[in-house]
């Protein structure tokens, strides 16, 4: 599994740690909500009606 970035970067899922519905803070609503690895880094990974996405860093 992998994450692709609209820039076209590749980044590969080393783990999955958590799956819950949660609210997705920046963009409203909940969703289903991944705890994801990605190297050492641990982030979300969001998927709601089929639309996946990741919130961005400001």
């Amino acid at each position: 599994m992998s994450v692709r970035w609209e820039d076209g970067r590749v980044y590969e899922i080393d783990k999955v740690k958590e799956v819950k519905r949660a609210f997705a803070v920046k963009v409203g609503g909940t969703a289903v909500r991944y705890t994801i690895q990605v190297g050492s880094k641990l982030t979300f990974l969001f998927e709601d009606d089929g639309k996946w996405f990741v919130e961005s860093r400001v």
